[in-house]
């Protein structure tokens, strides 16, 4: 292993594109040294991971060795590579470099100089889906796949990629380093099992969906602390259904007895109209139901206790209306309102009156109210 670092100067900081033409320039010049051409993979931008494929054939045509590290950062060219994928626009553009990488010799077990990770946890941290794919599959023997699914990172409290995916979100890799049996159960050394490193204050709505798949994923439940919502993992029939809620009907009978209800004599206000008195509390034969025969204080009635015949209260004409209890309300009485004792044991069923019969738009009607 060579330890490779370059004499930085002031226009080594310049970012360099490997996708122009002055990039490409600068790059397959002989003079630029390797520690040159380590800075711009150390470059973590869009142009430069798109272009990686670039920079690692220069690299390789050179005869840099596929482990050699930049001291600047401690990692190597399949570290910066499966790094890249995370916010590369076009993923094959690193798997193909990833390939190139691993088929010259690259072992996704070498770790970084300073951070003490392998390449499965970059690409958990990253959620490089694809370059995790790619590792798996490379050849590896089940026994070398299964130690570096349960491999242990300083960086993360000696958690396994599994920790470092759920921590990280990355719900791609989660899928995959349980489809190919990393233990759910293994704690790291804070005594925390893959589960326990959710992060469950997540308030942007990518998170909080990501923070739901995994979740499910690990079949785990917890209880949001943003909004208190609860939240079920595994499968779906884990999931409790809430049971149906029955609306029951409520008898009259119930509603007589409803301490609540306002009783005859009392003074009430009606929702639109007036305030008035309590004649009648009963049902009727107009309309189901529990109603009130009010006497209102001014001629905004629509009846004189008489409906259709049947006659359930007096008074005088369009004072009174029949209410339910949701449109009464207390109140209180009102100056010159008569007594509230009222005798309805006579009431029984007769046609109205000539006099009850006006409209108000007779003079009859109005004759009548100046007596």
């Amino acid at each position: 292993m060579d330890w490779l670092f370059a004499d930085e100067t002031e226009s080594d900081y310049i970012i360099i594109d490997p996708g122009t033409f002055d990039g490409k320039v600068k790059i397959g010049d002989r003079q630029t040294s390797p520690g040159e051409l380590f800075f711009v993979l150390r470059q973590f931008v869009p142009s430069v991971s798109d272009n990686i494929d670039i920079v690692i054939a220069e690299m390789l045509e050179r005869n840099i060795g596929v482990r050699d590290i930049d001291l600047t950062t401690g990692m190597s060219m399949l570290h910066y590579v499966v790094r890249s994928e995370g916010i590369a626009s076009d993923r094959f553009g690193p798997a193909e470099s990833l390939v190139t990488l691993l088929t010259c010799g690259a072992k996704c077990s070498q770790r970084t100089l300073y951070t003490d990770m392998n390449a499965f946890h970059l690409a958990a941290v990253f959620d490089a889906v694809l370059s995790l794919e790619i590792m798996i599959n490379n050849g590896n023997s089940k026994r070398e796949t299964k130690s570096l699914l349960h491999s242990l990172s300083g960086e993360f409290q000696w958690g396994t990629p599994l920790h470092i995916a759920v921590a990280c979100l990355s719900v791609g890799c989660v899928k995959i380093l349980l489809k190919q049996g990393a233990c759910k159960f293994v704690k790291d050394d804070l005594g925390r099992t893959p589960a326990d490193c959710l992060p469950l204050a997540v308030r942007s709505h990518k998170d909080r969906i990501n923070t739901l798949e995994i979740a499910w994923l690990l079949n785990v439940s917890f209880r949001s602390p943003v909004d208190g919502v609860q939240i079920y993992g595994g499968s779906r029939a884990t999931v409790p259904r809430r049971k149906r809620k029955v609306k029951r009907r409520r008898s009259v009978k119930s509603k007589i007895d409803n301490k609540w209800e306002y009783k005859v004599g009392d003074f009430i206000a009606v929702s639109g109209f007036s305030k008035g008195i309590i004649r009648y509390a009963g049902t009727t034969k107009f309309a189901p139901g529990f109603w009130y025969g009010v006497e209102l204080d001014g001629p905004y009635g629509k009846n004189d206790g008489c409906v259709h015949g049947v006659r359930y209260f007096s008074c005088r004409p369009y004072r009174g209306l029949f209410a339910q209890y949701k449109r009464l309300a207390r109140s209180v009485p009102s100056p010159g309102t008569r007594s509230p004792s009222v005798d309805n044991s006579d009431v029984v069923d007769r046609p109205s009156t000539r006099a009850e019969t006006y409209t108000r738009s007779t003079p009859e009607f109005a004759e009548y109210l100046s007596h």
